[in-house]
């Protein structure tokens, strides 16, 4: 098998003599943006459970988990089976899994992790007890709650308590209680708009809450927040955990909702072209994410213009940068950025002290 490294190890090298485009992360940046998430939590009396898909990194989760995350939160299959296999033993799946083949491999893995996906239907949590039981484990469920998003979630309160009600009753079943994550929410610029409908969120959640109580389900967790909304979702004391993602790596488009968390995320790219004040980069829309906003360069030397397939097209503000520079570009969406990626250079005062592989992409 080929070496994935066709220049070789890049530890002990300083940032700018990578071959780029290079996924770059300070490490002590990420360290102080979890260990804050970590204190905040504490301050609120919420648990963490940081969210896996925003940056698809084991060292990462690794950090999140030291500085007292109760578990992971994850998008897909394949994301919880990495982690498990890398033995992290508490797992939520913040999805709907229905094809038989993903239910049955994490089936198999149920006896030796905890592990809990979402449900919002009768059929798929019956099918899920069935495949708990084939494997002699417990699968953990969580009722999705539609709290405005008008994604998946049940959306009726009788609904929410027939489901509860049968994952109380169902073999291999261990009820873990409701998702109520109000992702509608988390891009409304404005805070106190933000803040008014994430509690409108909230509360629509807790009408789950008290339907599936009087029916004498006791609910044994609410998991809701996201980066842009954990410190309003997690101050209501009805939510007992919060599923922020982007927090521990940001990037431009949650950095404008977040001060309090800075950017230790960026591509490292070359100039390759100048002519005037127009200068050109070597990453585009295959090596730098805009979904959410367009991404930006670091140390004031100008600004981005255009965002070409392979290119930048960027304005210097002044003689810098000239041809052959390296610069770091903050990428507009994080973790779609990162998806494009085989692994981080780990970063730390400029030099890259580790490579982190970023895992389960697809």
């Amino acid at each position: 098998m080929s070496d994935p490294r066709p220049f070789g190890s890049t530890v002990k090298r300083h940032w700018t003599e990578l071959e780029t485009p290079a996924l770059l992360i300070d490490v002590d940046v990420a360290q102080r943006n979890i260990e804050y998430m970590a204190a905040r939590a504490a301050e609120m009396d919420v648990a963490v459970r940081p969210h896996f898909k925003a940056h698809k990194c084991l060292a990462l989760a690794r950090l999140q988990v030291e500085a007292g995350a109760t578990g992971i939160t994850v998008a897909t299959a394949n994301e919880a089976l990495a982690l498990i296999e890398a033995d992290f033993n508490n797992v939520l799946i913040a999805n709907q899994l229905v094809q038989s083949i993903q239910i049955d491999a994490l089936a198999k893995v149920s006896s030796s992790a905890q592990i809990t996906v979402l449900v919002d239907e009768p059929a798929n949590l019956k099918a899920i007890s069935a495949a708990a039981c084939a494997a002699g484990g417990e699968i953990g469920v969580m009722i999705d709650v539609d709290t405005g998003m008008g994604r998946c979630g049940v959306r009726r309160r009788e609904d929410g308590y027939e489901l509860a009600g049968l994952a109380e009753s169902l073999p291999g079943i261990r009820f873990d209680g409701l998702s109520a994550y109000e992702g509608h929410c988390a891009g409304i610029e404005d805070r106190r708009q933000r803040a008014a409908q994430t509690r409108e969120a909230i509360e629509a959640a807790a009408e789950f809450v008290d339907a599936v109580d009087r029916e004498g389900i006791e609910v044994p967790a609410v998991s809701a927040g996201g980066t842009t909304t954990y410190s309003i979702a997690g101050a209501d004391p009805r939510v007992t955990e919060v599923q922020p993602g982007v927090y521990a790596v940001m990037d431009v488009a949650r950095r404008r909702f977040l001060s309090e968390f800075e950017i230790a995320l960026a591509v490292a790219a070359t100039v390759i072209s100048r002519k005037g004040s127009r200068f050109v980069l070597d990453c585009g829309h295959k090596a730098v994410n805009s979904r959410y906003s367009p991404p930006q360069l670091t140390d004031g030397i100008g600004e981005i213009v255009a965002v070409d397939e392979e290119h930048l097209r960027c304005d210097a503000f002044g003689p810098e940068p000239q041809v052959g520079k390296s610069v770091q570009v903050v990428p507009g969406d994080g973790p779609l950025t990162i998806n494009l990626y085989d692994r981080f250079h780990a970063i730390s005062d400029g030099i890259v002290v580790d490579e982190w592989p970023v895992t389960a992409r697809r």
